[in-house]
């Protein structure tokens, strides 16, 4: 079977994650149509999905959850948070703060997991007065206070984005190209924008199974960002 043209057909095809729902980009999430960032701490992998965002320390007993809700007509953060995200939760430390001149508020509360017991901590962002955005933040009571400060550098660093932010953020794209002479894996992986895992990600892109070379002329795929 000639697979030129099938590979011809992919070349420009978006690979990943869409504008509508926002781009992972390392420990980056950013939504140029909503127009938001955030950052997770160091190690933490991001989730990208339909209804929420998910990130997850290495050893997944710490976990972030990311979403927007309705304000429900509620325009204070703290009385958002009791009212109407967790009612009936047994919420200490509810406090109000500022995120990157928006209003906002956070409070603890404990819950049981198959796992054992966790600290939840929920922290309400409004973003106008109609949506707010929340951050879930699920930790092993034991790793709760070492995570406190990452924890909270993600809370603030949450904020608009620019107008060259915005346009600067694009889709990856599948790019279909023709190995040079002399040309390896490596060299190919060095053009693509991931620093998790790169080769492992070219290999099963394109089938190539572990320690097979490439020839001179083959077409392969590479993921390019724009």
């Amino acid at each position: 079977m000639d697979r030129e043209p099938y590979l011809r057909l992919l070349d420009g095809v978006t690979y990943g994650d869409s504008a509508e729902n926002g781009f992972v980009r390392d420990r980056v999430f950013a939504h140029p149509k909503l127009g938001f960032r955030f950052e997770v701490p160091t190690g933490f992998r991001l989730l990208n999905g339909q209804r929420q965002v998910t990130a997850l320390s290495p050893d997944r007993r710490a976990m972030i959850i990311f979403d927007g809700a309705p304000a429900q007509g509620v325009g204070d953060p703290s009385q958002f948070i009791a009212t109407a995200w967790a009612p009936k939760a047994q919420l200490t430390g509810l406090q109000r703060f500022d995120v990157n001149g928006m209003p906002a508020a956070t409070a603890v509360t404990q819950a049981q997991t198959r796992g054992g017991p966790v600290d939840v901590r929920m922290v309400a962002i409004r973003w106008n007065q109609d949506t707010y955005y929340r951050f879930l933040f699920v930790t092993a009571q034991d790793l709760t206070r070492g995570l406190a400060p990452p924890l909270q550098e993600t809370t603030y660093s949450f904020r608009r984005l620019t107008d060259a932010e915005r346009a600067a953020l694009r889709p990856y794209r599948i790019q279909v190209v023709s190995v040079r002479p002399g040309e390896s894996v490596a060299d190919l992986v060095r053009r693509m924008p991931f620093d998790d895992y790169p080769e492992e990600r070219f290999r099963v892109l394109n089938d190539i199974p572990p320690g097979t070379e490439l020839r001179p002329g083959q077409l392969v795929k590479i993921i390019t960002e724009g």
